[in-house]
């Protein structure tokens, strides 16, 4: 009796995932976050007020973006 529950539930699961039905209820469950889970997104954003840190950023942005490509030549 398990076997058949299970691949019952299996075969319900394949075909809520192959129409899209479990992305949307997963959009829906995001759409109703409350006010505390939108501030703490929020407070996770990256911000710096230190000047210094943000003067260690553009250096290591400028260092970057001057490496050489790492193309193999023959």
């Amino acid at each position: 009796m398990l076997p058949i529950i299970g691949i019952t539930v299996l075969i319900i699961f394949i075909i809520l995932w192959r129409s899209g039905i479990l992305d949307d209820l997963q959009k829906g469950r995001f759409s109703r976050q409350g006010k505390k889970d939108i501030q703490e997104t929020k407070q996770l954003t990256p911000t710096s007020s230190d000047p210094e840190m943000n003067k260690r950023l553009e250096v290591f942005r400028e260092f970057i973006d001057e490496l050489p490509d790492d193309e193999i030549e023959d």
